[in-house]
């Protein structure tokens, strides 16, 4: 019987059977019997099999089991991956870095994590050279610096001696590019193409006009391609006499920046006179009052000495083989530095400038391209020069109507707005204004009974160029006396080397125990023994594995030297102290009515200041106690 849906309880069953007999004879046969419905017992495997929903119960557990799997795996994981990171051994500390910000310019991520890297774009008027091998990544991160100049309102000027530079007029399409966006929180959308225009030049002494051109937002490439490479010295030192030429009003924000691309040309042991190296210098050197910055673009930094060297806060060092180079990365930032930059990967490298980090270097993973990594086609560069020398003519025509006292409001505007469409790659719209333009032209030169004179291009006098090269050689030789003077005659050579006088600062000694060093990377961060410890036991740690861990730490520090100088350690703990301070406050806990942050920053500035170092001793002395009162260290 199926008894599906009958109530518990007890049930009499009563039969009653009807039979012919033999005889033919018609008999019953009735009978009962009493039975009980109970629920049924309840199983192991009834439970398992029970269908819940969609799915019977042990569907169920296996799943929460293998998630519980998974997140033990990627707590592991991710415990490893601390200890085991390729750039581990590099401190850096995120709060001492560039932060967001309207004047901050989103270049990429911090390498190996997903926190973003800003540069400040004021930072540019102090210069930037980016160096490495082909293939490294230099053009990457030194066209990532510009579309951010260019998305902050800066007008850029590119002198471009392959005509790589010209894909910033048009948007990314490529995929391989395009599918690194989501990693850097970048959309499809960020893709675009900028407005500008390309430029080419092939008499070195061009007078390019600069002022013109150079419009707030807008790149003008100037592609060099067509210059012997002999004389790529005069022309870079013709550009930079035509910048101190400009007049340009004194700014404190960045206005300008030029970049001068495959600049390592320009040294002598690349076929280059040293003429426009010269004046490089003299750029770095001045520029910076009028709100112009300088991008240099390198396969060597080495081989960069003086002061065009003394003038760049901003370096770059991407992938490299240069034998010069890796000594110097090793001599002046130390062998963590030089290892992590052998490993980097392609886009990564290292960045350094004495306002981010304590001026320790770090490494960046640059973002992808806005722009078409690719360059125009040769067609498309042709056509940029065609209209750009027929507007070039219409404009001179112009001018000569003006001095005739003709009326040239109608033919100004059709000429500006050619320019316009020429910016955005309009060549279609160009062609119909500058064939109304002739005919306009023609027209009003025969009105006026005249015939337009061919435009000349002009040139900027040899002798010119020369005089301010001199004038440059003697400020350079000046400075080269004094360095030599001031530090010794070798002081060039160890410039070139990474040798610095006095010497860098040495990074901390490090742990060789990777536990051991992943405490000094949080407390580098500014976390204090209660946040680590929370940290520990995420991680599968034990009270008494992290108690252990502890005083294993402390005894490591025993081992160490006092600091014989308490003066010199005094500023670094009031450092770490107030970071400490700040984030227990991030927490909830508010110590700065217990601890006088006021009066002891104070009174270490005058210790520091008089040098006195019984005072220093003391206040090292309070800033333990403070720390062991509040669980501080």
């Amino acid at each position: 019987f199926n008894l599906t849906g009958v109530p518990l309880g007890e049930y009499t069953i009563k039969s009653k059977v009807k039979y012919t007999s033999r005889e033919g004879e018609l008999r019953f046969v009735t009978d009962q019997d009493s039975f009980k419905i109970t629920p049924e017992p309840i199983t192991l495997g009834t439970v398992l099999f029970a269908k819940v929903w969609l799915f019977a119960v042990w569907q169920y557990l296996a799943a929460l089991l293998l998630l519980g799997l998974l997140v033990a795996a990627a707590h592991k994981g991710k415990e490893y991956w601390e200890l085991h990171k390729k750039y581990q051994h590099i401190i850096v500390d995120h709060r001492l870095l560039p932060q967001p910000g309207e004047r901050s310019a989103y270049v990429g991520l911090i390498a190996e994590t997903h926190i973003r890297a800003f540069i400040n774009l004021e930072s540019l008027t102090t210069h930037t050279i980016i160096a490495g091998a082909t293939g490294g990544g230099k053009t990457i991160s030194a066209q990532d610096i510009v579309e951010e100049a260019l998305d902050h309102n800066v007008a850029v000027v590119v002198f471009d001696p392959t005509g790589q530079w010209s894909g910033f007029l048009r948007p990314c399409t490529d995929k391989s590019m395009l599918k690194l966006y989501p990693h850097f929180g970048m959309s499809i959308h960020d893709a675009k193409g900028y407005k500008g225009n390309i430029f080419h030049i092939e008499n070195p002494r061009e007078y390019l006009d600069l002022q013109s051109r150079i419009k707030p937002g807008f790149i003008n490439i100037i592609n060099i391609s067509k210059i012997d490479p002999k004389e790529l010295d005069i022309f870079v030192a013709n550009t930079i006499r035509q910048i101190f030429k400009m007049n340009l009003p004194e700014s404190k924000t960045l206005k300008t920046l030029f970049v001068y691309d495959e600049v390592h040309r320009l040294l002598p042991k690349f076929g280059g006179s040293g003429a426009g190296f010269i004046q490089i210098e003299r750029a770095c050197r001045e520029f910076r009052k009028w709100g112009v910055g300088v991008l240099l673009v390198s396969q060597v930094l080495s081989d960069f000495v003086g002061e065009i060297k003394a003038n760049i806060n901003t370096e770059i060092q991407m992938r490299t083989k240069s034998e010069g180079d890796l000594e110097r990365v090793k001599n002046k930032y130390g062998d963590a530095i030089l290892h992590a930059l052998i490993k980097a990967s392609v886009g990564t490298g290292m960045i350094q400038n004495a306002e981010y980090n304590k001026g320790r270097p770090y490494l960046i993973s640059f973002r992808p391209l806005k722009h078409s990594p690719q360059r125009l086609s040769d067609k498309e560069l042709n056509l940029y020069s065609k209209y750009n020398n027929q507007l070039a003519d219409i404009e001179y025509q112009i001018q000569q109507l003006k001095d005739l006292k003709q009326d040239t409001f109608d033919v100004e505007l059709e000429l500006k707005l050619a320019k316009d469409k020429l910016m955005e790659g309009k060549f279609t719209m160009v062609d119909i204004y500058i064939d109304g333009l002739v005919t306009k032209l023609k027209s009003q030169f025969a009105a006026a009974g005249a015939t337009p004179k061919q435009r000349q291009i002009k040139l900027i006098p040899q002798e010119e160029i020369e005089a301010d090269i001199a004038i440059a050689q003697k400020e350079r030789e000046r400075y080269t006396q004094e360095m030599i003077k001031k530090h010794g005659k070798d002081y060039f050579e160890n410039k070139k080397k990474g040798i610095e006088k006095p010497p860098a600062p040495k990074e901390p000694k490090k742990s060789e125990d990777p536990v051991l060093h992943f405490l000094e990377r949080q407390r580098a961060k500014g976390l204090t023994d209660d946040q680590i410890k929370k940290k520990l036991l995420e991680h599968g740690w034990k009270e008494k594995q992290i108690e252990k861990l502890f005083k294993k730490e402390e005894q490591e520090k025993k081992k160490e030297k006092p600091s014989k100088d308490p003066l010199a350690e005094l500023q670094l703990r009031l450092n770490a102290l107030m970071a400490k301070v700040e984030a227990k406050k991030k927490e909830g806990k508010d110590l700065t009515l217990e601890i006088d942050t006021v009066t002891l920053p104070g009174d270490v500035k005058l210790a520091l200041a008089s040098k006195d170092k019984q005072k220093a001793q003391q206040l090292l002395k309070k800033m333990d106690e403070i720390e062991q009162k509040h669980n501080l260290r």
